[in-house]
C-alpha cells in the first residue's frame, strides 16, 4: 500500500499531525481507536472512511517513525 495517496500533513489543520488526505482525522485518532477496540467498520461508519483509510493509517504507523503518536497511545510499551 502506498500511503501517501491517503496521508497527508499539513501544519494549518489538526496541528500538523498525519491525517487522512482531505478529512480532519488524525491518523494517531484512527491508531487509538482500533487499539480500544473499534472495528474498521466502526471507523469507516462512524467518520465517514474507506478501507483504504483505515489501511493507509496503518502502513504509515508502520513506516514512519514518531512523533505522530501521543504518549498515552495504547500502542506504546507501558
Amino acid at each position: 500500500m502506498n500511503w501517501e495517496e491517503w496521508i497527508e500533513q499539513t501544519p494549518e489543520t489538526l496541528g500538523g499531525k498525519a491525517r487522512i488526505r482531505g478529512r480532519r482525522i488524525s491518523v494517531e485518532s484512527i491508531l487509538e481507536k482500533l487499539g480500544e477496540g473499534w472495528t474498521t467498520e466502526d471507523l469507516i461508519r462512524s467518520f465517514n472512511l474507506e478501507p483504504e483509510h483505515i489501511r493507509a493509517a496503518q502502513a504509515y504507523a508502520g513506516g514512519v517513525p514518531g512523533p505522530w503518536i501521543s504518549e498515552r497511545s495504547p500502542f506504546l510499551p507501558h
